[in-house]
């Protein structure tokens, strides 16, 4: 019982010790703590980035036959999912593009099995134009990859 005493005795002088040296942080304006936190062009985009590559090596690989409707729809639901949680920084171009098209894309959050987006619909192109070029203005050496056929 001395034993435990003994030890909780340590523990509140160690954290008394410890708190004794603390301050609180500097205040902070939702402005500043927003853009502290807020993505950069760069990662922003290649985030994007990883979602073409994502539906672009499918595609190719679902018009050779090599997948079956519900392969490909799934990783139509995925890519989607990964393109609506890229956080973006709407002060951007990239981020207002990027955010243009998560608001044009069905949800399909927590694996809902919702309405895919129609890939050559002129809001999916037009969309992903806006985000490419304001990628490739923004981001030196971007693009997506390949990495199925051939």
């Amino acid at each position: 019982m001395t034993f435990i005493r003994v030890m909780s005795g340590i523990a509140v002088a160690a954290a008394a010790v410890t708190l004794a040296g603390c301050t609180s942080a500097p205040a902070t304006t939702d402005d500043e703590a927003a853009q502290a936190s807020a993505p950069s062009d760069e990662q922003m985009c290649w985030q994007y980035a990883d979602t073409q590559t994502l539906i672009w090596n499918m595609q190719l690989a679902n018009d050779e036959g090599r997948l079956v409707g519900n392969e490909w729809d799934g990783i139509v639901r995925l890519a989607m999912r990964e393109l609506d949680y890229i956080p973006v920084d709407a002060s951007t171009d990239v981020g207002k593009a990027i955010a243009a098209l998560q608001d044009e894309i069905p949800d399909s959050r927590g694996g809902q099995m919702g309405q895919d987006p129609e890939l050559d619909s002129d809001t999916w192109v037009d969309g992903n134009a806006a985000i490419s070029a304001a990628c490739q203005a923004a981001v030196e050496e971007w693009g997506t990859e390949g990495w199925v056929g051939g």
